[in-house]
């Protein structure tokens, strides 16, 4: 094939039409696949001579803005913009020649490239030194296709060398506190430090100005030697905030104002290239570090406790947002307390309120500050002396945040926003770890309640009223079934445990509450498992679905009210045979006391004299069984109250000693107050009226006495009764004791179980003693409504 006709091949090979007729290279990968004539001719080749060689073969030897590696970059540019560039190359005669160069892309490979070349004859190499402003201006593309900071550091030194022809550059950039070269030129590396202060010489006096210098004669500036002393004159330009770029020559006076024009036009390029490349990088690592806090975030989900959660979040702090100096404070109890400190950070142990200092403000106002200098900032009051910058960040309302340094302006509202992400991970996981909590202490309080309640709480399966889902452990002594067959899809259906003759009822009322969303009360007859029954009231709601795919449940309390039935029967049948009782035996007495008037006969008269006794004593009975009637009916929570015991025991004594034959001493204080039930009187007259009938031979001698039990931590007050009798009989200590009569033990009268339960309703309890030196004494234990207390007054009446 002649050359002619790859020429034609190639040509044919563009993706688009040729910007300019001129010649043409196809290349990939820096290999020359295609050339025409045109191109050879331009380079001084022959096409062979290019055809399959590196295209570094025609870009200059030495280093400079236009080696093949930058060449590439640009081309690749090229490519993607559409747009057309100016690079000189070297001819295969040693000499350089300037073209214009557009690439475009292949249909046929993506990775083939075909460059359209032309001569740029009215620009040759020497005519651009005249014209250096253009030429940096094309640099600038090639600052744009620069995607390393290295290669922007060489780009600026080549161009220095190639376009402003300085003989000797450097760019150095600020590292910490110092600033440390990263390019220089060829072959003179050596003459420049590696790196200095950021406050040494010319270049320090540079960085921290932000201006620039031209220096015909270092020799006379105080500290101005820029590297070696070889070197007299100096263009010194910042880099935008990044570094500095200087040019040094060995003559005198070797820079003009022109020179420090066009070295600022460079360093121009150079900053806005770093700066891009680092706001690239910062956002690629913000993304980074957004993401692993996302990481961090789904580890403290998994945490079980707070303290879990701040150390992975102090971790997270060091080891990602690189704050090596950071702390987490809690606000507890109007009081900062530290959580969890990194480990580079020493904390005195000193107390700060939650409404001293920037931490309490921040909490209190939910905004975080960034402090640059903390002798600026108001209300600082830093934890150490050598802190000088640093930022607070609110963690909910939980606690703050706060990170430091011993630099000025060390932090950036860049790391306010990251350290906001990282204490909202905080905060939200905290809360959820406080709502659990309290979820967990609710629930365990709620089984507690449900499980003390005395009643069955019941909860249906979704949508089917004759199946249980829940029951306390109530439902096993109600019923007699454990929860495991109430709750059993095989167990016991709900609607089984209705009476038959109740049940139709009941599951009407069931279902329509499920369906509905209403309430109801309903009482029936329950089946337990023994085959009894017994009455309940049941009290349900029925409970709607929130959302159209989920199911109603039936919510509701079951109690057993057989007792109140049975209580009410018993106080019907009590007051009918009181009533009658009362009556007929009313009838009895006066009739015996009529005939009593009208028979002379000594036997008869006793006889009647026994009928008229046993009459009245069940008239007492009668009288008593009314009191305990109605204190057994009452509500003895409500029924209780401060009573004047020294009041009641002196007027039941008096009227004890006008009925009968009875010597009363009285020990009791001038005053004494209790909480007890209203007819508390009524047992204190019973207790000294069975001291007189059953204390000995007439006259009967009886003691009362009131006084404090010092020991007892509540102040109970002991009222005791004595006398000289024989004592109770056995068979009313044990029926006392039981608390139920049966049919082998019995009291003899009610007189005993009305002290006994008038005591026990006033939340006191009862004694019977014997003492040793015979008799009998009734100890009654009863609660002092006062604080106040007086001593007891022996024989006072």
């Amino acid at each position: 094939m002649t050359d002619e006709q790859q020429s034609t091949d190639v040509t044919a090979s563009s993706r688009a039409d040729s910007p300019f007729e001129d010649g043409v290279l196809v290349v990939a990968d820096g290999t020359v696949l295609d050339v025409d004539d045109v191109a050879a001719s331009l380079f001084a080749l022959a096409p062979t001579e290019l055809r399959g060689g590196p295209l570094s073969l025609v870009c200059p030897r030495s280093p400079t803005m236009y080696d093949a590696d930058r060449l590439w970059e640009t081309i690749t540019r090229s490519v993607e913009t559409g747009g057309s560039f100016h690079w000189v190359f070297e001819t295969g005669a040693g000499n350089e020649v300037t073209t214009e160069v557009a690439a475009r892309a292949t249909e046929s490979e993506d990775d083939v490239v075909v460059l359209h070349v032309r001569d740029t004859p009215a620009r040759t190499r020497q005519d651009w030194a005249v014209r250096p402003v253009e030429r940096l201006h094309d640099v600038a593309t090639q600052f744009e296709a620069c995607s390393e900071e290295s290669a922007v550091h060489e780009l600026t030194v080549g161009a220095a060398t190639d376009i402003l022809d300085f003989d000797t550059s450097t760019v150095a950039v600020a590292e910490g506190n110092e600033l440390v070269t990263k390019a220089s030129t060829s072959g003179v590396a050596g003459d420049f430090h590696d790196s200095v202060p950021q406050d040494h010489g010319l270049a320090g006096e540079t960085f921290q100005s932000g201006r620039s210098l031209r220096v015909d004669d270092v020799r006379t500036v105080e500290d101005g030697d820029p590297a070696r002393g070889r070197y007299r004159s100096v263009v010194s330009v910042p880099i935008g905030n990044a570094g500095v770029f200087q040019a040094s020559a060995t003559d005198v006076g070797a820079f003009s104002e022109r020179d420090l024009e066009l070295a600022e036009l460079l360093a121009g390029h150079a900053a806005d290239a770093l700066e891009r490349i680092r706001s690239v990088e910062a956002l690629r690592s913000n993304r980074r570090k957004i993401a692993r806090l996302h990481d961090v975030a789904d580890e403290m989900v998994s945490a079980e406790r707070e303290s879990e959660i701040f150390d992975l979040a102090v971790d997270a702090a060091e080891d990602i947002l690189n704050f090596d100096q950071c702390t987490f404070v809690r606000a507890e109890d109007d009081q900062f307390v530290v959580a969890t400190t990194s480990a580079a950070l020493d904390i005195p142990e000193t107390a700060l309120g939650t409404g001293e200092g920037i931490a309490g403000r921040v909490l209190r106002t939910g905004e975080s500050e960034l402090m640059d200098d903390i002798v600026t900032a108001e209300d600082a009051e830093p934890l150490r002396e050598d802190i000088v910058s640093g930022i607070t960040v609110p963690i909910g309302t939980i606690g703050v945040f706060q990170a430091f340094s011993q630099e000025v302006d060390a932090f950036s509202e860049r790391d306010v926003e990251l350290a906001e992400l990282l204490t909202s991970h905080v905060a939200t996981c905290i809360e959820r770890t406080r709502s659990e909590r309290a979820l967990e202490r609710q629930k365990t309080q709620f089984s507690s309640l449900v499980a003390s309640l005395p009643g069955m709480v019941f909860r249906t399966s979704t949508d089917d009223v004759d199946r249980l889902a829940f029951v306390n452990d109530y439902a096993a002594e109600l019923t007699g079934h454990d929860a495991a067959a109430l709750t059993s899809t095989d167990g016991i259906g709900f609607g089984e445990l209705v009476h038959p003759d109740d049940r139709a009822a009941i599951v009407s009322k069931r279902e329509s509450a499920l369906a509905e969303g209403t309430s109801y009360e309903a009482s029936y007859r329950l089946l337990t498992a023994d085959s009894g029954e017994r009455w309940v009231r049941e009290r349900a709601t029925g409970l709607f679905a929130e959302k159209a795919d989920d199911s109603a449940t039936l919510e509701g309390f079951l109690t057993d009210v057989t007792g109140n039935r049975r209580r009410a029967q018993l106080e019907v049948m009590n007051r009918f045979l009181r009533h009658n009782l009362r009556n007929d035996v009313q009838v009895i007495y006066g009739n015996a006391e009529n005939l009593a008037r009208t028979i002379d006969d000594g036997e008869k008269l006793d006889g009647l004299q026994r009928i008229q006794t046993a009459a009245a004593k069940l008239i007492g009975h009668s009288e008593k069984a009314g009191t305990l009637e109605g204190l057994l009916g009452s509500d003895e929570e409500a029924a209780r109250t401060p009573l004047d015991l020294v009041s009641i025991v002196r007027r039941r004594a008096q009227a004890v000693e006008r009925r009968f034959p009875v010597e009363v001493e009285l020990s009791v204080p001038e005053a004494c107050r209790v909480t007890a039930v209203p007819v508390l009187g009524a047992a204190v007259q019973e207790a000294l009226e069975n001291a007189a009938r059953h204390g000995g031979d007439a006259p009967v001698r009886v003691e009362i006495a009131v006084e404090t039990d010092v020991e007892a931590e509540r102040g109970d007050v002991l009222l005791s009764v004595r006398d000289d009798g024989p004592g109770i009989p056995e068979q009313d200590r044990a029926a006392l004791e039981r608390r139920t009569e049966t049919a082998l033990t019995h009291s003899s009268g009610l007189g005993l179980w009305l002290i006994k339960w008038v005591v026990t309703a006033s939340r006191g309890t009862l004694d019977i003693r014997t003492p040793a030196d015979g008799g009998t004494e009734l100890l009654m234990t009863l609660h002092d409504a006062e604080d106040a207390r007086q001593p007891a007054t022996p024989g006072s009446r």
